[in-house]
């Protein structure tokens, strides 16, 4: 419960700080070239998802292990050794196809992907309160700067480099902040006992990584596509759309965070009674900001964003539909940590993005954003409710999704989710 207190805190901290920066750098770029920026934002999402390599949940289900030390050392090793290869794949695209200048960003980002492994080491020892100061402080020097730089009227670049720069400085902060005694594991790697344990973190992240970054594609492919059929001035309106849902899906994000190291340690029954009381949770929270977001979509783009976003209303209110389907679909991937079924998760989404790329192809050029919003909203409920019931060896987790839902309909279901609470909350 603290570690939720302190995310859940931060996240209105940085939803603030980024939202208003972010007003103030689509109102100072227009339509046009804020969608050259959004396009940016989704490769640079790619690359954070391509550099995680599937590691993060990993680290995360054995970070209370008696092997942490080995564990840590296998995820530095393997992240180093493969952002070398990506790195050396990204350079070689930008100079081919002659991207902007911002995309060089990218590279660092690659380069810099081993400290990751320290973020997630602090993660795994539920210390997010020193996370949420640090990434607070981080995001208040770049938020200021942002609007600094739109003030002495810099380019996309100059501004697409106050994105990527947190990033990176969090993960030398806390390489830097690691007590020193975790660190000899790194010379450990090469014995025999180092070799199985980077052999294990590796067989069950490269699921993950392909769940991870299939996630993250069908997440940004509405963008991609709709860049492609209509251009970056559509694409504007929809990443205007857009980016109120970026800043509420990381709800769904801290509570996998928080609960997966947690419920790492549990037994399996306990921890199909905290799965179902934790979609139970998200389905309230989900539906009730859906219901916020579509009804006041309208006043929300016209105070925030201005004059010249006015369509992305009701694109906002399409997407606003897509709330609970996002929600869940993020959230029912720790029933797959749990069990060692990243194959079964990788397939689940794997089906989605399939779908949504089908009905963007479809779509987005007869309908354009409008299109874009319908596809996103389509596909990920069908990949939150729809797949599971596929096959028998999805059900049961679609079952436990199925009580959840049913459970709003039952005061005790309340009373259960308070108790819950306050038991996570007491003394152990």
């Amino acid at each position: 419960m603290k570690n939720l207190v302190w995310l859940f805190g931060e996240r209105v901290a940085l939803t603030l700080l980024v939202f208003l920066s972010n007003v103030y750098v689509i109102r100072y770029l227009g339509a046009e070239r804020f969608g050259e920026l959004a396009l940016f934002q989704v490769y640079f999402a790619l690359t954070l998802v391509a550099t995680e390599f599937g590691l993060r949940r990993v680290f995360l289900a054995l970070g209370r292990s008696r092997a942490i030390r080995l564990v840590l050392s296998a995820t530095v090793t393997i992240k180093a050794f493969l952002g070398a290869g990506l790195a050396v794949v990204l350079l070689t695209a930008i100079v081919y196809l002659h991207a902007p200048a911002e995309y060089y960003l990218l590279v660092g980002v690659v380069l810099l992907a081993p400290l990751e492994a320290y973020v997630y080491h602090f993660e795994a020892r539920l210390q997010n309160d020193l996370l949420a100061r640090i990434r607070i402080g981080l995001a208040i020097v770049f938020a200021t700067g942002r609007v600094g730089l739109c003030l002495a009227g810099a380019g996309v670049a100059t501004i697409a480099a106050t994105y990527v720069l947190p990033a990176m400085l969090l993960g030398l902060t806390c390489r830097v902040l690691v007590r020193r005694h975790a660190l000899p594991a790194l010379a450990a790697t090469a014995s025999a006992r180092g070799a199985a344990v980077r052999a294990h973190v590796l067989r069950r992240s490269s699921y993950l990584f392909g769940s991870a970054l299939i996630l993250q594609l069908h997440a940004r492919a509405d963008q991609l596509l709709l860049h492609a059929f209509a251009g970056t001035g559509e694409l504007g309106l929809y990443a205007g759309a857009y980016k109120f849902l970026e800043q509420l899906l990381m709800i769904p994000v801290i509570l996998n965070g928080v609960l997966l190291p947690a419920m790492s340690r549990w037994d399996e029954g306990r921890a199909a009674e905290g799965l179902e009381q934790t979609y139970f949770a998200t389905f309230l929270i989900a539906l009730g900001l859906a219901g916020v977001v579509g009804l006041g979509a309208g006043p929300i783009i016209g105070f925030v964003l201005g004059p010249g976003f006015e369509a992305s209303a009701r694109i906002l209110e399409v997407l606003a539909l897509g709330i609970p389907g996002l929600f869940l679909a993020n959230v029912s991937g720790l029933y797959y940590s749990l069990h060692g079924l990243e194959h079964l998760g990788f397939i689940r989404n794997l089906a989605g993005v399939v779908t949504g790329v089908a009905l963007g192809l479809i779509l987005i050029p007869r309908y354009g954003a409008i299109g874009a919003a319908w596809s996103m909203v389509a596909s990920y409920t069908f990949t939150a409710f729809g797949i599971e019931w596929v096959s028998s060896r999805f059900r049961r987790n679609v079952q436990l999704k199925a009580r959840a839902f049913a459970a709003m309909f039952s005061i005790r279901s309340y009373g259960a989710l308070i108790a819950l609470v306050g038991r996570q909350g007491g003394p152990q």
